[in-house]
């Protein structure tokens, strides 16, 4: 999904949400606006891509770790908290897709997918992560309370069996 999200930032938004600052110093009125433009359209086809993938998130970090843009505001306290599986985030740098190990947030489980961005020269701009949502993870609680719930019957065993050889 993240390989997916980065695919669709096309070429003039890339441009736009990540200018050529070498030529000069301080970025023009036109290319903020053309940023905040081009992050409109990027969060328009995030937002379908999210309703069917699932995803609770989606973010574009900068080499930096600067966030450049996300679909949804952050309820953590850190706002970087994508970010911090840093070996995933690294490896989306030298130009390979990673995830995240799964992480817990409030009562939701969570992983995060990393995806390169790349421009049209090879250079990689950013990195795309993308979070799973609590819908994906569903299945995983249920197994969780079925391991919990055979442990515990298997608890029960275990004591009635004991009492059964002490008799």
């Amino acid at each position: 999904s993240a390989h997916i999200a980065g695919l669709l930032i096309q070429p003039d938004e890339l441009d736009a949400l990540f200018p050529d600052t070498s030529d000069s110093t301080a970025l023009s009125f036109d290319a903020e606006m053309d940023a905040v433009e081009a992050g409109d359209r990027v969060r328009e086809e995030w937002w379908r891509l999210a309703g069917g993938a699932g995803a609770s998130n989606i973010l574009l970090l900068g080499p930096d770790h600067r966030l450049v843009l996300a679909l949804r505001e952050s309820s953590a306290a850190d706002p970087h908290r994508a970010a911090l599986d840093e070996a995933a985030f690294a490896r989306a740098l030298i130009g390979e897709a990673a995830h995240s190990r799964l992480f817990h947030e409030g009562d939701t489980y969570l992983k995060a997918g990393y995806a390169p961005l790349t421009q049209y020269d090879g250079r990689i701009a950013g990195v795309v992560v993308v979070e799973g949502g609590e819908n994906a993870f569903q299945p995983l609680e249920q197994v969780s309370a079925s391991l919990y719930g055979a442990a515990f019957l298997a608890s029960i065993l275990v004591v009635l069996v004991g009492l059964g050889y002490v008799r």
